[in-house]
């Protein structure tokens, strides 16, 4: 019976590699598309984000590598929100990068997200606009 749950186990382990693999090279590829459009004020946005799920205690990275894959992951939660994602939704995605999160820090990464990056990110469309 324990080949079955073994079989689960690796399973659910390809799974999860598969998403933070998907979820990497999303990110690469608007990270790469994106740096031409990167103001000077986003490392002021950047610093608030990370302090703001820092201070849940939530690990943003020693190295800056680490920490470069937070912030893109807050603008990937940043994107699934302009496209029309609820919250909610959007919170189900910081698990495949951040595997300990609590329910309660996946939601307060995805608010500090919203207060901090997206407003810079992604102004908001306004009906009737010169665009």
């Amino acid at each position: 019976m324990a080949a079955p749950s073994i079989h689960f186990a690796v399973r659910v382990v390809y799974i999860a590699v598969m998403a933070k693999m998907k979820l990497a090279i999303a990110t690469a590829l608007l990270a790469s598309t994106s740096i031409a459009m990167t103001a000077p004020a986003h490392a002021d946005a950047a610093t608030d984000f990370l302090t703001m799920v820092s201070s849940q205690g939530l690990n943003v990275g020693d190295t800056p590598p680490d920490v470069q894959i937070t912030l893109d992951t807050a603008n990937t939660v940043c994107q699934m929100l302009h496209n029309g994602f609820s919250p909610e939704v959007v919170e189900r995605q910081v698990p495949y990068v951040f595997p300990q999160a609590t329910p309660t820090q996946e939601a307060g990464f995805v608010r500090a997200a919203q207060a901090t990056l997206c407003i810079t990110a992604y102004a908001p469309l306004q009906p009737g606009g010169d665009y």
